[in-house]
């Protein structure tokens, strides 16, 4: 409700504001001032989680979440764009009012992303912080602009974003974003994962519900969008800002080492092509005017950095599994997942592969129609030469224990190991 927020946006008197909650918490909800306040503006629809999620569900919270975004976007008939907000979001001022502006330019959607920062530190600084507080019909309204809001964010935040400066010596356990810091002004940041602030109803002459389990920034918005090329990508904290208030913990130091191959493997596992469409662009998150000579050592490490893992995530299969075996298992889990292969060519070509359900073989031919290919065997070059391997290390062990067997175990040695190449040579051969 902070000023330029939703009471700026074009046609608020036509919108709805939907809450999803518990029913003694929308009670309390509709007693509050701000909540007369938000009705003054706009119509207000409560939908209870009660009648949407089981009594006995037992999924984790990222089902528990789709299944209250899949209902609320089942009633979004009749409505031109829609806002997805969480009760943990801040936005800076003007925020929602400059996403729509780039909706009416005629992008399907405006995507940004938002850091997590400690509650109790964050609550202490905001309440000690009186400019930032101001009364609108007896409502206090938390209004801070965007180079304020920086500041404030950048000294609370969260150990799961600290943890994710490039400077660090060990990746993190969720790398989805990685942070350079410009010390005294601001950061860089990228991230494989953004979240959808304001879209379009309908896109590509489609409603945008479609069946997700998941997140909306790692899930929902690939299903949605099979390119980012009416994407609006938020690059600069001036335009729009806005952070999560998250409980306090500490966040486990990770043990794999910081660098491109580790980002890589990660991304192999849990960043599709969309994702990785997403990590080219910086984001500048400033509280003073930005000068090229401060940034641009910064700038020149975050480009770096970006250019070799996709690099590193354009390597063939039978490369792949030659020198990072780790990163060519995490593109087959990926693979298993969707149920589908995509992948990018160098020079800004990509080919889409979503018609084509098994898994694919390396040696097929990028400019052949994914529709019109012959279904791949099952174990191709790489998959073959992996299980190889793996057949050779219980070899070495099965030989261990025969050779201590006179005779008997030079000839099954021999044997063993003829019919091993054999069927090896075989299957490399079809």
């Amino acid at each position: 409700m902070a000023k330029g927020n939703l009471d700026g946006l074009p046609g608020v008197e036509n919108s709805r504001y939907q809450i999803i909650t518990k029913k003694p918490d929308a009670k309390r909800m509709k007693a509050s001032p701000a909540f007369r306040l938000l009705e003054s503006w706009m119509e207000v629809e409560f939908l209870l989680i009660e009648d949407i999620i089981p009594a006995r569900f037992g999924g984790d919270k990222y089902s528990y979440m789709s299944m209250l975004q899949k209902e609320a976007m089942r009633r979004l008939d009749g409505f031109d764009t829609v806002t997805f907000g969480y009760a943990d979001i801040l936005w800076a001022k003007g925020s929602l009012q400059n996403a729509a502006k780039r909706l009416e330019e005629g992008y399907d959607a405006v995507l940004a992303p938002g850091l997590p920062v400690l509650e109790s530190k964050y609550r202490k600084e905001l309440d000690a912080t009186r400019s930032v507080w101001s009364k609108l019909d007896g409502v206090s309204r938390l209004t801070m602009e965007p180079r304020q809001f920086v500041d404030l964010t950048l000294n609370n935040l969260h150990s799961l974003a600290t943890t994710n400066y490039w400077s660090n010596k060990f990746l993190s356990r969720g790398p989805a974003y990685f942070i350079w810091d410009v010390p005294g002004h601001g950061i860089i940041m990228r991230w494989f994962h953004l979240h959808p602030v304001m879209m379009r109803t309908v896109v590509n002459d489609m409603d945008i519900y479609r069946e997700f389990e998941g997140s909306l920034d790692a899930d929902f918005v690939p299903a949605l969008f099979s390119s980012s090329e009416n994407i609006y990508f938020a690059t600069d904290s001036d335009e729009l800002c806005f952070c999560s208030i998250m409980e306090d913990f500490q966040v486990e130091e990770g043990v794999q080492p910081l660098c491109v191959p580790m980002v890589a493997q990660w991304a192999e596992n849990h960043a599709v092509l969309l994702h990785r469409e997403f990590f080219n662009n910086a984001f500048y998150f400033h509280s003073t005017e930005i000068d090229d000579t401060l940034w641009d050592s910064a700038k020149k490490k975050s480009d770096w950095v970006a250019q070799e893992v996709q690099k590193h995530l354009l390597i063939p299969d039978s490369t792949l599994a030659l020198m990072d075996p780790g990163a060519f298992a995490a593109r087959r889990e990926r693979q298993k997942r969707y149920g589908l292969w995509m992948r990018q060519l160098v020079g800004g070509n990509t080919i889409n592969e979503r018609q084509e359900l098994s898994l694919l073989g390396a040696e097929k031919s990028a400019a052949e129609p994914a529709i019109n290919r012959p279904a791949p065997m099952f174990l191709d070059r790489s998959a073959s030469f992996l299980l190889f391997l793996m057949l050779q290390r219980m070899w070495r062990r099965l030989n261990q224990k025969i050779a201590r067997i006179p005779l008997i175990g030079k000839l099954f040695r021999s044997l063993a190991m003829q019919a091993l190449i054999k069927w090896i040579k075989q299957k490399l051969g079809n």
